[in-house]
């Protein structure tokens, strides 16, 4: 088990079904992988901005272990969500990916694992 590991992650495939009987597209959010072990950082933002400001979007590191024999197939826009430990402060949280690095390792290798550039995803209705 990789270091620091100390967080599980739900990760949701996020795609565009046909519109709803009201003309209105619907996002749908499919569980592709259950309770993968990770870690989650927050990337300091820069001191130029902030003495200028500026808001600044918050940028999230995630590294996921890869326990899956042929890797595991995670997308820009997917989402990743906290579920354990049950005290984290991210917990129920989703987070959106905007990049997605694989390690150089071969996908059955046990150390092979996938770091996500993330921001926080939020949602406007709770029913979504």
């Amino acid at each position: 088990m990789t270091a620091g590991v100390n967080v599980r992650f739900n990760v949701y495939r996020m795609e565009s079904v046909g519109d709803d009987d009201v003309g209105g597209a619907q996002v749908t959010g499919t569980l592709i992988y259950e309770r993968i072990p990770g870690r989650i950082k927050e990337q300091t933002p820069e001191q130029l901005v902030l003495q200028q400001g500026l808001e600044t979007t918050k940028i999230f590191d995630i590294l996921l272990v890869d326990k899956k024999p042929i890797g595991m197939d995670i997308r820009e826009r997917d989402e990743v969500e906290v579920v354990a430990p049950y005290n984290h402060h991210f917990l129920s949280d989703r987070f959106r990916a905007i990049g997605v690095r694989s390690s150089s390792l071969n996908p059955s290798n046990r150390r092979a694992n996938l770091l996500l550039t993330t921001t926080r995803s939020e949602r406007a209705h709770g029913n979504q």
